[in-house]
This record gives C-alpha cells, sequence and structure tokens, in this order.
C-alpha cells in the first residue's frame, strides 16, 4: 500500500509542470516539517520518506531552476529528519530520501546534511545509523559526482578513511569499509577532474 501511495505522487509529478509539482513536493514536506501534522506512527513516517524519495525520481516536466528549488528545499528537510528519527526502519527510509535528494543537488552536499552524516559516520559501532548514511551517500555520489566536492564534504573524509581502515582489518567491518572507499575515490577522482 505505502509503494502504491509513493507511485501516485510520482504520477503527479510526471504528468505536471511547476505548480503541480510544487503542490505535491508542498504536501509530502509538510507532514515532515510541520511537528503538529508529522506522523506519530513509525510506518506512516516510512511512507512519507518513501514519497519524498518517489518525488526526487520523478518530475522531467519541472524546469532546472525548480528541481534545484526542490532538491535543495528537501535536502534541508530530510537532512532533520533523518539526525531526528530513531525509529531503524524510518531512519533507513529517510536516508534513502536524502540520498535520492543529494543525487539532485547542484554542487556539493550543504553544510548542514554533511554535519549529520558526519555523526552518523563517527559512531562506526552503530550500524543502524552508519550504514544508512553511507549507503545515501554512495547512492548520491553514483548519480552525482559534485556531491562530494570541496566544501563540507572535506570534513567527511577523516571519518571515512577511518571506516576504510576498519574495513581493512575486521571481516565484520567490510562492507562499510569498501562503501567508505568508494567514497574517498569518487572525491579523489572529482578532486582530480577540477585540478
Amino acid at each position: 500500500r505505502r509503494e502504491e501511495s509513493a507511485a501516485c505522487f510520482a504520477a503527479i509529478a510526471d504528468l505536471g509542470e511547476d505548480e503541480d509539482a510544487r503542490g505535491a513536493f508542498d504536501a509530502v514536506a509538510g507532514d515532515l516539517t510541520d511537528a503538529a501534522k508529522r506522523p506519530k506512527e513509525w510506518q506512516a513516517r516510512c511512507g512519507a520518506f518513501d514519497a519524498m524519495a518517489r518525488l526526487a525520481l520523478s518530475g522531467d516536466a519541472v524546469s532546472e531552476k525548480s528541481a534545484a528549488a526542490f532538491a535543495n528545499e528537501a535536502v534541508t528537510c530530510l537532512t532533520e529528519a533523518f539526525a531526528g528519527e530513531a525509529q531503524r526502519d524510518a531512519r533507513a527510509s529517510a536516508a534513502e530520501a536524502l540520498g535520492a535528494w543529494l543525487a539532485k543537488i547542484p554542487g556539493a552536499i550543504p553544510k548542514p546534511a554533511a554535519d549529520a552524516l558526519l555523526a552518523s559516520l563517527k559512531d562506526a559501532k552503530d550500524a543502524e545509523k552508519l550504514k544508512p548514511a553511507l549507503r545515501l551517500l554512495v547512492r548520491a555520489a553514483k548519480a552525482n559526482p559534485a556531491v562530494l566536492g570541496s566544501g563540507s564534504a572535506v570534513g567527511l573524509m577523516p571519518a571515512l578513511a577511518a571506516l576504510v581502515k576498519a574495513g581493512s582489518t575486521k571481516p565484520l567491518q567490510r562492507a562499510e569499509g569498501t562503501m567508505a572507499l568508494f567514497l574517498v575515490a569518487a572525491a579523489a577522482a572529482g578532486d582530480a577532474r577540477r585540478a
């Protein structure tokens, strides 16, 4: 049922232009940013996060300027939700949505998002925080290499390097180390292209 609801939001965004996409976006984002409207049940929050992720994947009729504005607003909204979400499944859904929107953001990762991700990356022993953060960064970096460009993304590199090192020595952290290695390599490749 949640998948069908998210697909409805995506269909509305795909069929419409800027105004229609804005209406669908505001409806979902409003439920996440307004404390009075924010769903109390974690399953409902997952549905809202899934709808936000679907909106990121749709909207080809939306102008480039509007798409950039949506991306910046969504990243701000989802960063707060990701940082404050305590329930494991809802946090993973928030991470997926944040990764989808970071992939569309023009330029490097915004500082508040980088700070929220850094907090998750530093706590390497808490896999429920670490894995979603790494997955969303990998998703964003694959779609938009500029997201790991200079700026606030530089602050992520020491934590990522520590994860690479831990992954090389501890078999239980190999997956996290591999994702971190990919991110460091992607950032280095972006630096080489800019030089």
